[in-house]
């Protein structure tokens, strides 16, 4: 049986409260109902786990061996159609002016049945920027937030 997959139309990014110290997954699953939606958005980028790679030469053989260092789980741009109205956009402003990290939900619309759950990702992570992009007379006036994550990811598999 062929693997199924799934479009992007239907992600959804959530912000919720201010977080100190380390994210648990108990901990986001108690925050679930303080979260709230950011749209309209367009992009949300790529994010997730990656080890520095650390290396090290060999003076005798000359060979490089490698290993796995600390991992970061990156920056996402989340690119957004400007609504000043938006309260997700709203609480990313707030955010951004602050040096605090805030929880953050995404949800994949992957639900393998129609009674089925989807996948739902929480992480920890401090909005670090809010340029606006104007681009040019035919765009959308869009507000890209870079959102740097701090934490590991936590994942809540999609199930039938």
């Amino acid at each position: 049986m062929a693997a199924e997959v799934f479009a992007t139309t239907g992600t959804r990014i959530f912000i919720g409260p201010q977080v100190a110290g380390t994210l648990a997954l108990e901990d986001d699953e108690g925050l679930s109902a303080s979260f709230t939606e950011i749209d309209p958005v367009e992009s949300i980028g790529k994010f997730g786990d990656e080890a520095q790679e650390i290396k090290f030469t060999s003076l005798k053989d000359g060979r490089v061996r490698k290993t796995k260092g600390p991992r970061d789980a990156g920056s996402m741009t989340l690119v957004c159609g400007w609504s000043a109205t938006d309260l997700g956009q709203i609480a990313l402003i707030a955010a951004q002016e602050t040096n605090n990290k805030f929880a953050f939900k995404v949800v994949f619309p992957d639900a393998p049945t129609d009674s089925g759950t989807d996948t739902i990702v929480y992480f920890r992570a401090l909005v670090s920027s809010d340029p606006y992009n104007a681009g040019t007379g035919g765009d959308v006036l869009r507000r890209e937030f870079s959102v740097s994550i701090d934490s590991e990811l936590y994942e809540i598999l999609a199930a039938a």
